[in-house]
């Protein structure tokens, strides 16, 4: 995901690029089936942003692609994956925050398919103009910060974290 003119479109980058991240999470307070949590409670650890079954975080230290999933591994999550229209702007709007593009969970397998981090297959996507590129060997997916291109993806430093609130709920009860 990117910052500037190209916000929030996805590009497609060299993996060994430094970028913040976003990570996803199980939020620990959800087991499906479950009443919403009372609106005045984050369900989600410090630093975390609460989205249906997920908890958000956008990491603003830069890191290479690996780098990133590594580091959300070690919170329980994994880069973010999006699925749909509604969790890319939940997710773009996390990245807006930041400084500058940010990683997400997509890359590009060696049979030049593309694949989450979290195993789910690719069923949406919000490529930038003209990505994905595989310039200069790009196949890492970042999400565009830029206003112009808010949310859009680059095949490419920001990472954004996701943990997944059922696992949550195994790990703090």
């Amino acid at each position: 995901m990117t910052t500037g003119k190209i916000s929030g479109f996805w590009d497609d980058r060299q993996c060994l690029e430094t970028h913040s991240f976003v990570c996803e999470k199980a939020r620990p307070d959800i087991s499906p089936p479950t009443e919403p949590p009372p609106p005045t409670k984050n369900p989600c650890p410090d630093g975390y942003i609460s989205w249906y079954l997920n908890c958000y975080k956008l990491v603003e230290e830069l890191a290479t692609w690996n780098d990133a999933q590594d580091a959300c591994k070690k919170q329980g999550g994994h880069l973010a994956s999006i699925d749909m229209s509604y969790d890319q702007a939940f997710v773009a709007g996390v990245v807006l925050q930041g400084k500058a593009d940010a990683w997400i969970g997509l890359r590009r397998m060696v049979d030049g398919s593309y694949s989450w981090s979290d195993g789910w297959p690719v069923f949406f996507t919000q490529w930038g103009p003209g990505e994905p590129t595989n310039h200069r060997q790009e196949g890492c997916v970042s999400m565009h910060a830029s206003k112009w291109f808010h949310g859009t993806w680059n095949d490419t430093k920001l990472f954004l974290l996701e943990i997944n609130q059922i696992k949550l709920s195994r790990i703090y009860h």
